[in-house]
């Protein structure tokens, strides 16, 4: 099973046994920094309720990460932890944002 970090139009597959960590205003899968170019430098990455500065979440069997690419003013499993897959409706099929690549979305390009 899959984890995914849906963020900014991207995604991140994360698989069971990974780890997860918010410090310092950034993020790390596996103790390496996650190059997040989708989001402006500037953002800081605060933690949440459920992902605390410097606390790893391990993945789970089954569960699903997700993170907003407008952190400061949204809220996303860094609040609310893991989410199961019964809990995701729905299926992207258009973009409207970054503006460039406004479209039906196309799942063969934007898959890791």
């Amino acid at each position: 099973m899959l984890a995914v970090i849906a963020t900014g139009g991207k995604q991140y597959l994360v698989k069971t046994g990974d780890t997860l960590k918010v410090e310092n205003g950034r993020v790390f899968l596996n103790g390496k920094q996650m190059d997040e170019n989708y989001i402006d430098s500037d953002v800081n990455t605060k933690p949440g309720i459920f992902l605390k500065d410097g606390q790893s979440a391990l993945v789970e069997p089954g569960k699903f990460l997700v993170f907003g690419d407008n952190r400061d003013h949204s809220s996303d499993s860094r609040a609310w932890g893991f989410i199961e897959k019964r809990e995701i409706i729905g299926k992207v099929f258009f973009r409207y944002w970054p503006i460039g690549e406004i479209g039906i979305f196309d799942k063969t390009k934007n898959t890791p």
